[in-house]
Formats: structure tokens, C-alpha cells, sequence
């Protein structure tokens, strides 16, 4: 039986995860909130040694022991000082096809997380000697994106040592309480006034309710289509070339792109809305410094970005827009500014992950997919 923490374990909710606390609230049913991956392991993996690798992931990482309570009406985070988890095995070298294989992801990835009692969900799946999916779930509560690069990373590292038999040595990864802890200083103090009018303005200029095609969506659906569009590897160098170009150029090249693709999708929800007036959300990461670039958890906090689309705008002049508009979310998305009242002023969400996941695990090949 898992020790339970004391009161003292208890921390406040981060202002991204009382938002996400209060929208799974709204939805108790929903697995909205699944943040799914599969990576394809082409080569051979020694199960026991991966086991004992995901064992050290729970143990290591304070977020991986993570749970959801409430107190006195209030959400609460608590981290469980153990968590003996086996990963599952699943052995299908003999029976299911694809489609099987999609259905069980189907299904698993829609289960409900109760997060008073575990926040993550993962398995090992064996298609033949040299072909396994591991299958990552976790509560959007205490990860993102660039959360799940550093898991990713830190697994491999500590299948590595699993195999060498140097697991023992393997160091704890940087705590998301340290987090808690920075953001809950920055909202005690007193937002910055010039910050505090620019969103307050920004809200007040935002068409309310947002909308898309002029109707309103359906209720208590969660569900959404993936569609993957791989753009190559020569059409990726182009854009990395325009990137470079001086009208294009900001001030790093994940920025450049940034403002390319807002442009783009700007440009195509103007073409099949005919609406001028437009709002895209998108997530500022809050990871200043190195420390926290590696450090497992949920970081990010949305913020809405507009643009007015004219009819006569090039692309060019669509993109000076962007770009400027850009700069101003930079200069103001900062910790502790998000509200419910900016969360909803959108229902677009562009969501740039700059983090990547290598494309090997110990010398095997590996394929994500973000399911």
C-alpha cells in the first residue's frame, strides 16, 4: 500500500492547472484532457530492462506521482512519496491486426482518468522481435508538450543505464514543485500595471463570443480528428531558408516560423470563415530559465492573439500584422496574466511545440505519433 502524504505534502494548483482542474470539472465524463503518445520502437527492447526503466521514470520524476484532490471545496496537488507501478506488457506478435491495434488505442486513450488516485497511464506493446509501441498517457493537468520531450529523454536515458546495470546511479529529474513555488511568488505580487491594461484592452477589442463560421459548436464533445501532414524534407528546408530571409527574419528561427505559420492559418480561417476581425490562441511555454526547460509538468499558459484580414492584404502585408501582433504577445504573455475571460475569448488554437523527441531510444529507431 502507497504511504499516504501528509497535509504538508499538499501544494496550491498552478493557474494553468486550475483552469484545466475546472474545465475537467465541467466535463467529468470527458477525456478531453488525455495527452496520448505512441512511439514506434523499431529494434529489439528488453522488456524487463524497460520496465524497470518506466519504474525509475515514476520514481524520479515528482510529477509522474502527482494526484488531484479536493480540499475543503479546493483542488489540491499532492505528490506521493512512492508509486510501485508494473508497466504493462502486452504481447500481440500472434494475433491482432492494425485495425485491432486502433481500436485498442481507441479505447484506451478515452478512459477516464480519476486523478485523486493516478495521472498517468502507459504500456509496452510487442508486434514482433524487432517492432514495440510504447503507449503514454497523461492527464494535460501536470504535463505539456515540452513536458513530454523531457520524459521522453529522460527514459531513454534510463533504459540505458537499465541495460549497463547503472540505474541505481540515475539522478532525480528537476522537481515541478520548484515551479509551484516560482509562480505562486510572481501571482502574490503585484501585476505589473502596464502588462495588468494591455490584456484588459486586448479583451475588451476581442469579438464576444468567439465564434467560427458563424454557428455555435456542439455541446459535450471532446472528440477531434488528428491529421498528420508530413511536409517533407525539401519543402521543410525551404521554409527554414525563408526563415532566414531578411523581411522574414525575427529574432530567433522558431520565432520566424512561428510567424510564418500564425500568417498561414490566419490566412486560411479568413478564407473559409469570410470573417476579418480573428482570434487564434496560443500557449506561451513559461520556461525562462534552463532549469525549467527540463523540468517535467505543465508550464504553459494561453493567451489570444487577433488580427483584422482584409480582402486587398498580400501576404506580406498579413504577415507585418502578425508579426507586430506577435511581439506584443511576447512582450506581455507573461506568468501569472491568463484569466478564464482570455482562455474563452478564442476557439482556434495554434499550438507551436519547438521541443522535439529524438529519433532514436538506445541505438533503436523511434516514431511518435501524438494520437
Amino acid at each position: 500500500m502507497n504511504k499516504m502524504p501528509t497535509k504538508t505534502d499538499t501544494k496550491q494548483l498552478t493557474q494553468s492547472q486550475l483552469l484545466i482542474w475546472a474545465g475537467q470539472m465541467l466535463l467529468p465524463e470527458s477525456p478531453m484532457y488525455n495527452m496520448v503518445m505512441t512511439f514506434e520502437l523499431n529494434g529489439t527492447i528488453k522488456v524487463a530492462a524497460f520496465q524497470e526503466a518506466f519504474q525509475m521514470l515514476v520514481n524520479k520524476s515528482d510529477i509522474m506521482r502527482t494526484v488531484i484532490s479536493t480540499e475543503g471545496g479546493e483542488p489540491i496537488q499532492m505528490v506521493q512519496p512512492q508509486i510501485n507501478y508494473e508497466l504493462e506488457y502486452i504481447d500481440w506478435r500472434n494475433s491482432p491486426s492494425k485495425l485491432d491495434f486502433q481500436n485498442w488505442i481507441k479505447s484506451r486513450s478515452e478512459q477516464v482518468f480519476d486523478i485523486s488516485k493516478k495521472t498517468f497511464d502507459s504500456a509496452l506493446i510487442q508486434f514482433s522481435e524487432e517492432k514495440f509501441v510504447w503507449y503514454f498517457n497523461q492527464h494535460h493537468i501536470v504535463t505539456d508538450g515540452w513536458s513530454l520531450t523531457v520524459l521522453y529523454a529522460a527514459m531513454a536515458k534510463f533504459y540505458k543505464n537499465a541495460l549497463a546495470g547503472t540505474l541505481s546511479e540515475t539522478e532525480d529529474l528537476p522537481a515541478f514543485e520548484s515551479y509551484i513555488e516560482y509562480e505562486k511568488n510572481i501571482r502574490t505580487q503585484p501585476k505589473k500595471e502596464s502588462v495588468a491594461n494591455y490584456w484588459k484592452e486586448k479583451l475588451a477589442a476581442l469579438p464576444t463570443p468567439p465564434r467560427l463560421y458563424g454557428a455555435v459548436g456542439k455541446k459535450g464533445v471532446s472528440h477531434s480528428e488528428r491529421v498528420l501532414v508530413d511536409l517533407g524534407k525539401e519543402r521543410t528546408e525551404q521554409l527554414l531558408a525563408l526563415s532566414k530571409e531578411k523581411d522574414l527574419r525575427a529574432l530567433t528561427a522558431s520565432m520566424s516560423l512561428f510567424n510564418m505559420f500564425s500568417t498561414v492559418l490566419f490566412t486560411y480561417l479568413f478564407r473559409v470563415s469570410g470573417q476579418q476581425n480573428l482570434v487564434v490562441g496560443t500557449p506561451s511555454h513559461n520556461r525562462p530559465t534552463l532549469a525549467f526547460k527540463q523540468t517535467p509538468g505543465v508550464f504553459i499558459e494561453i493567451f489570444p492573439m487577433q488580427a483584422d484580414v482584409s480582402p486587398e492584404d498580400t501576404f506580406m502585408d498579413l504577415f507585418k500584422k502578425v508579426r507586430t501582433e506577435a511581439s506584443y504577445h511576447l512582450r506581455n504573455a507573461q506568468l501569472g496574466m491568463n484569466s478564464p475571460e482570455l482562455s474563452g475569448s478564442f476557439n482556434v488554437l495554434l499550438n507551436f511545440i519547438s521541443g522535439t523527441f529524438s529519433d532514436s531510444f538506445e541505438n533503436v529507431s523511434m516514431q511518435s505519433e501524438w494520437v
